[in-house]
């Protein structure tokens, strides 16, 4: 028995193999692959042709799950910069890249200052103690 299955060209969906021969009393394994680029739900049919029978459609869901905020080098859950003899400043560079389908606003703040507060309110500039941050990824 001949076996096809497909799925929409544009999809986050991919089956491997996409076709193939199941022999009698014999069976085949598929591998459904979702490429999740959210952290939204997400929808679609697959369509298993059979050779000389009907074609199943058979719909499949996820959910992505973490975050789509990604780092060219590692910095969490800590980072470390070791000893620093000197009187320059000490410097980590590191990128950060929204892999994701929507924008992100980062907030970032060093050791002693207090939580993050909204823009424009008069208490969000700290206490001198430390420095704060807001960026939005597109």
């Amino acid at each position: 028995m001949s076996v096809c299955v497909q799925v929409r060209s544009r999809s986050l969906w991919r089956v491997e193999p996409s076709e193939g021969e199941v022999p009698p009393e014999g069976e085949a394994e598929l591998r459904l692959v979702a490429h999740l680029d959210d952290t939204l739900r997400f929808q679609d049919k697959l369509s298993l042709a059979v050779l000389d029978s009907r074609t199943h459609t058979v719909p499949v869901s996820a959910a992505g799950k973490g975050t789509t905020i990604v780092s060219d080098r590692p910095f969490a859950p800590s980072l470390d910069l070791g000893a620093h003899f000197s009187s320059g400043p000490c410097q980590y560079h590191f990128r950060l890249t929204n892999r994701g389908r929507r924008s992100h606003q980062l907030y970032w703040m060093t050791e002693g200052f207090p939580q993050f507060r909204r823009p424009g309110n008069p208490a969000s500039h700290g206490n001198g103690r430390g420095r704060a941050g807001a960026a939005t990824l597109c």
